[in-house]
């Protein structure tokens, strides 16, 4: 699934009040405990997305600024002490889940 499309999704049913029930049964409370224990681990995930996001992001900028890359990008080469070296690996994990 995709990230856009979970976080959707998570919010759908957070605000869906057949899921959210007060449950009366054993079996309705083991399942709402467990649709919460599944919300809980679905939002750290989306909140982990979002940091190495921000994060690759961030490496990108820096290599923005640094002149010491430019030599390298001209020879369509990576420069071996850029941070956008890493910052390409994680965008393309993350985009191969969007």
């Amino acid at each position: 699934m995709k990230t856009q499309a979970l976080i959707e999704l998570v919010k759908r049913q957070a605000w869906d009040d057949g899921l959210w029930f007060i449950a009366q049964t054993a079996p309705e409370a083991y399942l709402q405990q467990e649709l919460r224990r599944l919300h809980d681990a679905t939002e750290s995930v989306i909140s982990v997305i979002g940091e190495i996001t921000s994060y690759v992001d961030g490496l990108e900028m820096r290599c923005a600024e640094e002149s010491t890359c430019e030599p390298y990008k001209i020879r369509n080469m990576r420069c071996p002490e850029c941070p956008l070296y890493d910052a390409e690996e994680l965008r393309e994990i993350l985009e191969s889940n969007d």
